[in-house]
């Protein structure tokens, strides 16, 4: 099959022969590339000004107040927006539009146990994050990826925004209803698709479209739906998205669930204006889901729905599932540390001061931060790459602060060093930075460590050696 069965198959769903045609040409058209802010590393304002002296030209999105589209000038001086200071050290994350409007979207509930079920490669689990940072700073989300391999750019987004509340496990997600049934307060699920929508940046979603692919994806999308119900609270949000157009992975999905379920459910208004409601023939949900057309939005064709969960369901468990998929993670991989200890010796070596919400876990030699867990439930989940590693070594005299430890923590401003423009380009290039003889402190740390700040932003550790600082960043993304 091809791009043209795609575009006869789309076809009846349009009403008039002006908007398929339409819709038609903007399936592959280039699109600008589109950044969002991460709210918690520092000054949106500041970001955008820092970007615009760089040569880029920025424009704030319609449909989310923290996305942007930008543009390269026409200068040789401009560089790719991914090596710029503000993406390397996590003050934005590179994301389409349409996709960075269901962390927005999604309730947040006081009890905070939120899932982002099919997480990589994090640019969702990082927006939810920073949420969660924002309003209330003891959150944990966990972030799950099935794929060991999504797995890796998931941690490293994580690590580079510095999202100390999320925890990455890895499971398959249409199991979880069965091993934890009404657990979750909101679970975001954005599911794999077969991709129709993001024909801007590369035509292998239509070019080899075939309704069979569609058919079977479209069973695991249900499977992945019905597991994100099961596993969601009464009173809690499930929020359904996925970066396509045809209506079986999308409102055909919906309906299905609400044909199961539709007494113990509540489809839910998104409220942003501009949005096209879902494809007509679906009652309910072609009233409450929301789409973005490439033709009129000029973004990726997106789909959301919203739904809220009223009673509970009678769940009946399924030993041998659980046996074959879950029995491997009862054995705990990490253990909670001594937080008292800890903290005085960071205290003691960096003068750091250690947020009363920060815990500290071990696996072998490498202690990890992360907000206050409950580890006899965190012990449930296989985690996978957690938290934010802070410290390795085998013992407190030969710790070694880490990248992540100069993200998230306050180092003492003795123990500082405020890099300027070229150095911080020297950073972020992995390169050893040479200091200017006022920038060298008269003490520092008994190790040498210090943290790097760029205009007042943590940029992460490095290890001074004479006049300069060894770099710290290599190998960390």
């Amino acid at each position: 099959m091809s791009h043209q069965d795609y575009l006869d198959y789309m076809s009846p769903f349009f009403k008039s022969v002006w908007g398929f045609e339409e819709f038609s040409a903007s399936i592959n058209t280039p699109l600008l590339k589109s950044f969002s802010c991460v709210q918690s590393r520092g000054s949106v304002q500041t970001t955008i000004v820092r970007l615009q002296s760089q040569w880029f030209s920025v424009q704030k999105s319609d449909y989310n107040p923290l996305n942007y589209k930008v543009n390269k000038e026409e200068d040789e001086k401009t560089i790719a927006l991914g090596k710029t200071p503000e993406h390397i050290l996590g003050q934005l994350y590179i994301q389409e539009t349409a996709a960075s409007l269901p962390a927005s979207i999604i309730p947040l509930p006081m009890e905070w146990n939120i899932l982002d079920m099919c997480a990589a490669p994090g640019g969702k689990t990082t927006q939810l994050a920073d949420r969660c940072k924002i309003i209330w700073s003891k959150a944990v989300i966990r972030a799950n990826e099935p794929d060991s391999k999504r797995i890796i750019p998931l941690a490293s987004n994580l690590t580079r925004t510095g999202m100390q509340n999320v925890v990455t496990i890895q499971h398959d997600g249409s199991n979880f209803w069965n091993h934890v049934p009404e657990f979750f307060d909101s679970i975001l699920l954005d599911a794999p698709c077969s991709g129709e929508g993001t024909g801007f940046k590369s035509d292998f979603g239509t070019k080899f479209w075939d309704i069979r692919k569609v058919e079977s994806i479209a069973k695991v999308q249900q499977q992945l739906l019905i597991s994100a119900f099961k596993a969601c609270k009464v009173g809690g949000s499930i929020l359904y998205s996925t970066c396509t157009s045809n209506p079986l992975e999308n409102e055909v999905n919906v309906q299905l669930l609400l044909d199961k379920y539709g007494d113990k459910l509540e489809l839910q208004e998104i409220k942003i204006d501009w949005l096209s409601a879902g494809l007509e023939g679906f009652g309910e949900v072609s009233k409450y889901s929301k789409r973005l057309r490439p033709h009129l939005h000029h973004t990726w064709g997106f789909f959301m729905c919203l739904m809220k969960k009223t009673s509970a369901i009678e769940q009946t468990f399924n030993q041998s599932v659980y046996k074959q998929k879950w029995k491997w993670v009862m054995k705990p991989k990490f253990i909670a540390c001594d937080h008292k200890a800890i903290t005085q010796r960071l205290s003691d070596n960096f003068q750091i001061s250690v947020p009363e919400y920060i815990q500290f876990s071990k696996s072998q030699n490498q202690i990890y931060a992360h907000n206050t867990l409950d580890f006899a439930q965190l012990n449930q989940f296989k985690i996978d790459k957690p938290w934010i590693l802070v410290i390795k070594g085998d013992k407190p005299s030969s710790w070694r602060v880490t990248h992540g430890a100069g993200l998230i923590f306050d180092f003492a401003p003795s123990y500082q060093i405020h890099l300027n423009e070229k150095q911080v380009h020297n950073h972020i290039n992995q390169q050893d930075i040479d200091l200017e003889p006022e920038q060298i402190p008269s003490s520092f740390s008994p190790s040498n460590y210090v943290q790097l700040t760029f205009e007042g932003n943590k940029a992460g550790v490095g290890k001074i050696i004479w006049t300069s600082i060894k770099n710290k960043l290599s190998g960390v993304f």
